[in-house]
């Protein structure tokens, strides 16, 4: 048996993890898609709708191309799906943790734990692994407050 495609996995792991992070926000405020079935002008609604359509349908033709080209169980497919889905489903998390706790706070938590994630990943050495992360968070930072502050002289969400 062969191995499985992870790039086509990601793919179709985040896509899905997307477009049901979509499909809830979007009927989370259902007076977007009140207009769509209650008058002849869609709204503002109709964008995201399709494009969630697109998403999910992108998500099942992918899954099901794995499925069927190597000759896999749904169930071994996911198993092997793991590490994208973690990586989908904390971009999801940190979203809705945004409107709590802002943005700096919420992607500082990101950047470290997908730096420690790739860090066991990989096999690093903690001290290097310590060192990248600080490292990083210091970069996304201070190009955040750049950006927001200095060029667009907006306050941070």
């Amino acid at each position: 048996m062969k191995k499985i495609n992870y790039e086509v996995l990601t793919v179709a792991v985040v896509t899905g993890v997307f477009a049901l992070a979509g499909w809830y926000s979007l009927f989370d405020r259902f007076e977007l898609v009140e207009g769509i079935y209650k008058s002849n002008d869609p709204g503002a609604g109709l964008l995201p709708l399709i494009l969630l359509s697109i998403l999910s349908i992108s998500s099942i033709t992918f899954l099901t191309k794995i499925k069927t080209e190597e000759k896999r169980s749904l169930k071994e497919v996911f198993h092997s799906a793991h590490f994208p889905l973690l990586l989908s489903i904390l971009l999801v998390i940190v979203v809705f943790l945004t409107k709590f706790l802002g943005y700096l706070l919420t992607i500082n938590g990101l950047t470290i734990i997908w730096f420690i994630l790739y860090g066991k990943l990989r096999n690093e050495n903690k001290n290097k692994l310590l060192l990248n992360t600080v490292f990083m968070i210091l970069i996304v930072n201070c190009v955040v407050y750049l950006f927001f502050i200095k060029l667009l002289n907006t306050p941070l969400p």
